[in-house]
């Protein structure tokens, strides 16, 4: 070989060498992002005030969301007007809300409707021998825009009147009792378990004038469902472990009740009506006595209360002109938590964990 072939060869491994970019080592992949959920609750309305604080204490469940680096935040609210708000703003991922505000949320198909968490009543009180037929031009006490709303609208209409035959008076749910003992109205219309918890209280002085059936439904947001299904049905799995550990033992049902109630006097500031026996009672009769919940029994027929519900939302106005049935029963998903019934071990649904100290 030449001296300057030797030199041809070197100056091009040279140049090859320079071109060439160094080997290193795989690029570790990025972990995933972290994702906090919002649980929307409402500390006053019981059972489903109940299944928040368990939910809050459940260490199955924040152990499982932390293995997708995923949190849960608790958002305490007073009414279900303020939950459909936030839910068209896209700020919160799971709640148990009554069926009125369940349907005015769910016409956008924002909303998937999970399973049932309460049958009860919503009931219009007033003086023990008032009748439905005197609160003509009298002074009646509601929450805008809740189910107790629209149960007194329903009742006026069984006999001919609606809500321009009386003065109504909004207001908060905690504030009615009060307003009606002190002779601010004369009547008002409420959910569970303010109506009981006031006659209770006072006996042989008001009566129940009307009352309706009402319901609570677990729902998850479609975003939180079709993006994140692992964490949805983590939630949908504590609301399941939830309930079973509540029909485990009264103990268990007597010990979430105390912890509701502590609940509510940290949300009013004031002593709750109920106490904490109350409570207990009142989630006995309305979620766990109530055969086949949390699952969702409305198939969204004809005769469903939900679809009876959409029709006179829909004659009185209080819905888009464009909302629609169909889009409403699309919400329907009771598959979620059958699918995860089916599999309690996968999903721990007889495996119990909670905190028992006081949380935030």
């Amino acid at each position: 070989m030449t001296r300057y072939a030797y030199y041809r060869i070197s100056f091009l491994l040279l140049l090859f060498f320079c071109l060439t970019p160094p080997v290193t080592a795989s690029a570790k992949p990025a972990p995933p992002a972290h994702h906090e959920l919002t649980y929307a609750y409402f500390p006053m309305a019981v059972p489903v005030a109940v299944l928040a604080e368990i939910l809050k204490r459940d260490r199955i469940l924040s152990s499982n969301l932390a293995k997708t680096r995923t949190t849960l935040r608790f958002l305490p609210l007073t009414k279900g007007k303020e939950a459909a708000a936030l839910i068209q703003q896209d700020k919160i991922d799971a709640l148990c809300f009554s069926d009125n505000p369940v349907v005015e949320s769910s016409v956008n198909g924002k909303l998937a409707i999970v399973g049932m968490v309460k049958q009860s009543y919503s009931a219009v009180v007033a003086p023990l021998g008032a009748r439905m037929s005197g609160l003509r031009n009298k002074r009646v006490g509601s929450v805008q825009g809740a189910t107790s709303h629209y149960a007194l609208l329903q009742g006026l209409a069984a006999i001919g009147l609606s809500d321009r035959d009386l003065h109504l008076f909004f207001m908060e749910v905690n504030e009615l009792p009060d307003a009606l003992l002190q002779g601010k109205i004369d009547a008002f219309a409420a959910w569970e378990p303010t109506p009981s918890a006031l006659l209770a209280n006072h006996p042989g002085r008001f009566s129940q004038i009307y009352r309706q059936t009402s319901y609570s439904y677990f729902v998850l947001s479609r975003r939180l469902l079709e993006r994140h299904p692992a964490a949805a049905h983590e939630l949908s799995a504590a609301i399941l472990r939830a309930v079973r550990w509540m029909k485990k033992d009264t103990a268990n049902l007597a010990l979430a009740s105390r912890w509701t109630v502590d609940g509510i006097a940290s949300f009013t500031g004031k002593p709750p009506l109920l106490s904490a026996p109350d409570v207990a009672r009142i989630t006995a009769q309305d979620l766990l006595d109530v055969p086949g919940t949390p699952l969702l029994n409305d198939s969204g027929g004809g005769a469903s209360p939900l679809r009876r519900l959409f029709n006179f939302m829909k004659a009185q106005n209080q819905l888009p002109p464009q909302a629609t049935w169909e889009t409403l029963r699309s919400s329907l998903k009771p598959e979620v938590l059958r699918g995860i019934a089916a599999q309690p071990a996968r999903y721990h649904l007889n495996r119990f964990d909670y905190a028992a100290g006081v949380m935030p």
